[in-house]
């Protein structure tokens, strides 16, 4: 029998229950509780959606334990009236693709749980390699999760048209696949494309390849837990663990490591209980089933086969006995520890790496004493030999980082157990201490205490990855992360407007060297008309020479701001119009110079008339455009040109990547229009345009052309000869 002092005392205070829309007085009762043990409540907090839980904590100077500190004023809610799911939703997107040519499309959020982080349907990459996420976040005002508030949301840019070769948009594919398998496609067929996907060579690696590469493992191995793919979902693991430390750097920005390990230690303890139910003890005598790769190894083990429950690691300096093997991938000798073996006694070898174990009275008292609805037999023991995933916050791990879990169990052991770990000794002023790894940080173990050869003993009740860490400067989150993609530019495009531009203002500079040193030539009227043409013209090649050049535009343009695109489109319409003007101007003079034209005289300061016109006339269109519709300034030149320079010739509208707009072809897009204005007769034409993602042009097309008809009287009705055929087909 259990004496009083292991438990905690009965705990009792007065909270509010909300149920529906209404709020009740509860009485909250924490029965006595085990010290090192859990109790969750049938009620959720209200402050985060969470099913309520305390420990009860064991404390060394007192002869009972203690609760967690809880705010007795807390709130819970009714759990099952929670809405945990977000629903995926539409948004607007803007795709940077070659030649940062930018497409507007419809993307949609895919749904996801409470605290989780959604990605979108379509691809979406951030120029530092992250993928474009929203989380699903509690709304405490409304009892259930709401996706958090993004303030990039509305002017989000995705990079399309990358010079890396890259994997990522395969694994949007495939995420997409794994989350509605088409006919005869299972889990096993997606776990195989995902590996040779990440086994790609000549491929750049990026942050966002962790973070899909996680969702469709976890999509997958929640469905799948047949025995046989264990090894190919390790290797999978395995190999995005050996993506470079700076990608795996950048991805703890999304806590991705943390999410990785999560889902691969639910699968792995799922797997170890049926591993056990289709093999027993006659088929693994000693009860230990093991798969290593290079950075992952994984050990289950059967307490009830041969008493087992723990492994110690040697390394290739000691003297192997009958009971130890070579693993090739550890470059270590292992042997597994029975219940019943002292730690003094294993400490004493000189060359032991790693002891993790459960001891028998721990096992005993914690698992025996917790069995009487459950039946805990299996330990499953993971070891990491890649630090880099584990690298969070504030702290470097210096050691293998170790995992145990008993499968089905979620409580504290009864008593702590003992972990050695062999670190890395980096200076002399290097001192790790112990640390327990839980939602991506590290928190350190005060009970620690350094052995012989750069060993340290760990001791701890908590079944967490642990490590031997110690305290570095925060580079991680607060360093700004870097970009690592680039656009896709047509340089060969690039570097003919260029040569075409250089050599078009050579011929102009000889020109306006010849204007400056012969005063005589300048000042005849036909070379007059010839020097303003020549400078519209100058102006002109220096603009597309300004665009070709991107370091030059960039520095000259932010396209983030809209009155600079404005600027330059207004420059480029207004130069236009001065050569069209100068070119009409010549045409008249011309042909009064080649007919006879009775009564024509011009006056002596004809030319500086012409440029006045020339010069002048344009600005009243352009600053009227500016003026009314300044979107169409941005839209027809900037981007329009940003369309030519890629080598476009037509300006039809081009297919679209990503969603098809509702109405795909031009007998639909008619179609829709007729049927919105017998709907309403006084719709406008911008209104048809935006609801239909064409151009006011092509609408005033499809009403006049198409179904004929004409506005009267702020109304639209058809033609009368739309009205006599009507007729006559009625008839």
């Amino acid at each position: 029998m259990l004496k009083a002092e292991q438990f905690c005392e009965k705990d009792i205070y007065q909270s509010r229950l909300y149920i529906g829309e209404k709020h009740s007085d509860v009485l909250v009762i924490w029965s006595p509780l085990k010290t090192r043990s859990l109790r969750k409540l049938e009620l959720c907090s209200s402050l985060n959606g969470q099913q309520f839980a305390r420990h009860c904590n064991y404390r060394e100077q007192s002869v009972s334990g203690s609760w967690d500190i809880v705010d007795e004023h807390h709130e819970f809610a009714n759990c099952s009236a929670i809405n945990r799911n977000c629903k995926g939703e539409q948004f607007q997107q803007y795709n940077i693709g070659k030649n940062k040519q930018r497409t507007k499309i419809k993307n949609r959020w895919q749904s996801a749980q409470l605290d989780e982080l959604a990605i979108t349907h379509e691809p979406c990459l951030l120029p530092t390699g992250l993928p474009f996420t929203r989380r699903c976040v509690y709304n405490a005002k409304d009892y259930g999760a709401a996706w958090e508030y993004n303030k990039d949301l509305e002017n989000v840019r995705c990079l399309v048209g990358i010079n890396e070769n890259i994997i990522t948009f395969d694994l949007y594919t495939l995420l997409n696949e794994a989350k509605n398998p088409p006919h005869g496609v299972d889990a096993r067929s997606i776990l195989s494309k995902l590996r040779n996907l990440l086994a790609k060579s000549g491929t750049v690696r990026i942050p966002a390849d962790l973070e899909i590469s996680t969702h469709i493992l976890k999509t997958i191995l929640s469905k799948n837990l047949n025995t046989l793919d264990l090894p190919h979902a390790l290797d999978t693991v395995n190999l995005l663990m050996e993506s470079p430390a700076n990608v795996i750097r950048a991805s703890h920005e999304l806590q991705t490591p943390n999410s990785l390990i999560n889902v691969l230690s639910d699968y792995l303890d799922a797997m170890a209980l049926k591993t056990f139910e289709e093999h027993d003890c006659r088929l693994i005598p000693n009860g230990v089933y093991r798969h290593t790769t290079n950075l992952i190894s994984v050990f289950f083990i059967n307490t009830l086969c041969s008493n087992l429950s723990g492994i110690a690691i040697y390394s290739t300096l000691a003297h192997p006995s009958a009971d130890m093997y070579y693993d090739a991938n550890l470059h270590s000798y292992i042997r597994y520890l029975h219940m019943h073996e002292s730690l003094d006694e294993l400490t004493v070898d000189p060359h032991i790496q790693l002891i993790a174990y459960i001891p028998q009275t721990t096992w005993q008292t914690t698992i025996i004493n917790n069995a009487a609805n459950n039946k805990f037999d299996i330990i499953r023991i993971s070891l990491y030999t890649n630090g880099n995933m584990f690298n969070g916050r504030g702290f470097q791990v210096d050691s293998n980082v170790i995992s145990m879990s008993i499968p089905g169990y979620n409580g504290d052991l009864s008593e702590k157990i003992p972990f050695i770990v062999h670190y890395k000794k980096n200076d002399a002023e290097s001192n790790p201490q112990c640390g327990a790894f839980l939602n991506n940080k590290w928190t350190r173990n005060s009970e620690s205490k350094a052995l012989q050869e750069n060993l340290l003993l760990c001791e701890t009740a908590h079944l967490r990855p642990l490590a031997a860490i110690r305290r570095v400067e925060d580079d991680i989150t607060v360093a700004e992360i870097p970009a690592v993609l680039t656009i896709f530019g047509d340089s060969t495009v690039d570097f003919v407007s260029i040569v075409g531009c250089g050599l078009t203002l050579l011929g102009l500079l000889c020109l306006w060297t010849l204007a400056l040193c012969c005063t005589h030539w300048r000042s005849r009227t036909s070379n007059q008309l010839l020097l303003n043409l020549s400078f519209v013209v100058t102006l002109i090649m220096v603009y597309f020479l300004i665009m070709n050049i991107s370091s030059v535009w960039n520095v000259v343009v932010d396209i983030n701001k809209n009155y600079h695109c404005v600027a330059m489109g207004a420059f480029l319409q207004y130069t236009i119009l001065v050569l069209v003007l100068w070119m009409l101007f010549i045409v008249i003079l011309q042909y009064q110079r080649y007919k006879t034209i009775v009564g024509v005289i011009r006056s002596s300061n004809f030319v500086a008339k012409y440029a006045m016109a020339a010069w002048g006339l344009p600005i009243i269109p352009v600053a009227l455009l500016i003026a009314f519709d300044s979107k169409s300034v941005v839209k027809g030149i900037i981007i329009g040109f940003a369309e030519f320079k890629r080598g476009r010739t037509s300006i039809e509208d081009e297919p679209r990547s990503g969603r098809p707009k509702t109405a795909t072809t031009t007998t639909e897009i008619v179609a829709k229009v007729r049927d919105m204005v017998l709907n309403d007769r006084r719709i406008k034409v911008h209104e048809i345009a935006n609801v239909m993602g064409i151009s006011n042009d092509r609408v005033h097309l499809i009403l006049h052309e198409e179904l004929q008809m004409k506005r009267l009287s702020a109304r639209w009705v058809p033609h009368k000869s739309v009205l006599t055929m009507a007729k006559i087909n009625e008839l």
